[in-house]
């Protein structure tokens, strides 16, 4: 998802690392120094995955290491002999009470609730550091029998260890078994366009390994150069390992934003898919992808299922989409769209952009994707198409009432090796009817040529402004051709 605008994005800045300031209390019992806090490096947003340091290698150690704490005796220092023991002192004959000293007893008390408190409050700052340190530094101990010393432990946190092989059918997964399945079928889909300075890079995005012969699925909107109209000179694929290949072009289809590329790859990690049309409205819903492209790669973002067979407009292009809450952005677009069984069930492609918008985001139906892919890997193009052979502009209202003339499509071009070509029809022409239905925009003559073949006729009602004479309205017929290609 390369745009954004005020409509839809198809196709997100990182928010802002939190900083951790350090508890200080509102009063200073001893005035000491207070350590400096050296701020973190903002994080740093590539534009190339090769600019990336580390992309596809192994995390390398950071330095952190876990704090050593001395040993604890009750509170005193550990080595210092204990005190001898004093005689019990003798009972003291009890004090007659003093109007007040009740609301003394209260205030010592809640004294002591309020520094307990305090105690109990860096006790969990200091615990919650020490957990949240990375597993790569020195171990912790293990409690051991029979520990008298009055050590505190901290212990390494006991998770089951991650199967080598989750299953990816079979029952409900968990968030982990989800990702550790998926993920590695996600791509990062990288476009590049020659220009007069090289080599430059022109758009990122997402896509999913389905077939072991090195078949990726993403979004025609990722790989397609708008100032060509054509795919992109140079389109790399990056696996989640890091391995990069050079992706070949199959097939796109910008009626239904769908593109397929292959790599040659060997033992390709590949995605398992589910059935769209079983999914209901309150389904977990995951998105994996690359949001903002490869720097924030194999995010995992979670949500439900917000409608399905949503028809939206995106781009011009009408269809029917799921919608979900979980988050996509710009990068996320080729991505997959996974339920809680590890299964991909869409293709994410868009979202609602705006600021009074959030959590309005759209996924391609893999059911509805399944047979212009096939068509894709077969024939390059979506077999079954129809073409009319001609460009044209709609004619709004107000032109239509202003110049006096009828609404409808004014011809702009007519493409020769059409059967068009060969009748009486001439740019400038407006055609207000197709088969008798009116058609003032493309919604009217898709709404038109939907169930119609190659071979099959259409009857065009054409309006023609007289030059020097009266205008005049007639039919022709014309034969149907197969629309090949985008």
């Amino acid at each position: 998802m390369n745009e954004q605008n005020e409509g839809f994005e198809t196709g997100g800045t990182p928010p802002e690392p939190q900083q951790d300031p350090g508890y200080q209390p509102d009063f200073i019992l001893k005035e000491e120094p207070k350590p400096e806090v050296q701020e973190p490096d903002p994080p740093q947003v590539y534009a190339h995955p090769s600019n990336m340091p580390g992309w596809g290698e192994p995390p390398q150690d950071d330095g952190w290491a876990s704090a050593e704490y001395g040993p604890i005796e009750h509170g005193r220092k550990a080595g210092r002999a204990p005190k001898a023991s004093k005689p019990p002192r003798k009972p003291k004959p009890p004090r007659e009470k003093k109007p007040g000293s009740g609301y003394k007893v209260l205030a010592i008390v809640m004294t002591a609730l309020f520094v307990l408190s305090i105690g109990g409050f860096g006790s969990y700052i200091l615990y919650d550091i020490s957990q949240n340190r990375p597993e790569d530094g020195p171990p912790v101990s293990a409690p051991t029998a029979g520990n008298t010393e009055g050590e505190i432990d901290i212990n390494n946190i006991p998770r089951e260890e991650e199967p080598e092989e989750p299953p990816l059918t079979g029952g409900k997964m968990t968030n982990n078994e989800i990702y550790q399945a998926v993920e590695p079928a996600v791509v990062g889909v990288v476009c590049y366009r020659k220009e007069t300075i090289g080599t430059q890079l022109a758009g990122q995005g997402s896509g999913v390994a389905f077939s072991e012969e090195g078949y990726i699925v993403t979004n025609a909107h990722v790989v397609k150069d708008k100032l060509t109209g054509q795919g992109f000179e140079k389109i790399q694929v990056i696996l989640s390992s890091g391995e990069k290949y050079d992706g070949q072009l199959i097939g796109m289809d910008e009626q239904t934003d769908l593109a397929v590329l292959q790599i040659q790859a060997e033992n390709l990690t590949i995605a398992t898919f589910g059935n769209s049309d079983q999914l209901l409205v309150g389904d977990k819903a995951i998105v994996i992808g690359n949001p903002s492209g490869v720097a924030f790669a194999g995010s995992f973002t979670q949500g439900t299922i917000s409608a399905l067979n949503r028809l939206v407009d995106v781009e011009g292009r009408k269809s029917e989409y799921i919608q979900t809450d979980a988050a996509i952005n710009p990068g996320n677009s080729g991505g997959a769209l996974v339920n809680e069984y590890g299964q991909v069930v869409g293709i994410t492609t868009a979202k609602l952009a705006g600021e009074d918008y959030e959590g309005v985001g759209f996924a391609i139906p893999i059911n509805n994707a399944k047979p212009i892919i096939d068509s894709l890997i077969n024939d390059g193009w979506v077999r079954g198409r129809v073409k009319i052979g001609i460009t044209y502009r709609e004619i709004p209202e107000s032109t239509s009432i202003y110049g006096n003339i009828p609404r409808g499509l004014r011809v702009i071009s007519i493409e020769e090796g059409y059967d068009i070509s060969t009748k009486d029809v001439q740019g400038g022409d407006i055609i207000t009817h197709m088969d008798g239905q009116e058609v003032w925009n493309a919604d009217d003559v898709a709404a038109v040529l939907e169930g119609k073949s190659p071979g099959e006729t259409l009857e065009l009602t054409i309006y023609r402004a007289g030059v020097g004479s009266n205008p005049r309205t007639f039919t022709v017929s014309i034969i149907l051709s197969e629309k090949q290609g985008g």
